[in-house]
């Protein structure tokens, strides 16, 4: 049904020469490398996507909106978060990124490139598991 609704509005919009649906790809860090932003606008709580980081690593300024796992990823970053559900906001919001000169862009990669390295990177989550793992060694002690 979805995708019925989805081609329909496509048709309504006039979209369909600038919209495709690739289906399942492996080579999505390729495709977010080529792009001039990454926007997730989710409504709700999804967890910790996957997505905002993938953009993140390969050099894509993202917006998001303001959401528990979202904001938790760009919590660093609150000019990239905007209010669930607003149209406008989110225009406002690429209006304002896409303004942004060269070095102001890079300065923005450059943030999100430390969050992925501090907080994702592999040697982060060894630690974190790690830690994990001597806290439960240590209860079990108890």
């Amino acid at each position: 049904m979805l995708w019925e609704e989805t081609q329909a509005l496509m048709e309504q919009l006039a979209t369909g020469d600038r919209v495709i649906f690739t289906g399942k790809r492996p080579d999505i860090p390729r495709f977010l490398s080529i792009a001039d932003l990454f926007i997730l606008a989710s409504t709700g709580d999804e967890g910790a996507p996957i997505a905002i980081q993938e953009a993140m690593s390969v050099g894509v300024p993202v917006i998001t909106t303001n959401t528990p796992g979202n904001r938790d990823q760009l919590d660093t970053l609150p000019d990239q978060l905007i209010p669930p559900s607003d149209a406008n906001a989110i225009a406002r919001a690429i209006d304002r990124m896409l303004a942004l000169d060269q070095e102001q862009r890079h300065a923005i990669i450059s943030q999100q490139w430390d969050i992925i390295d501090k907080r994702y990177s592999l040697k982060e989550e060894v630690r974190q598991h790690e830690a994990l793992y001597r806290s439960l060694v240590n209860l079990e002690e108890l």
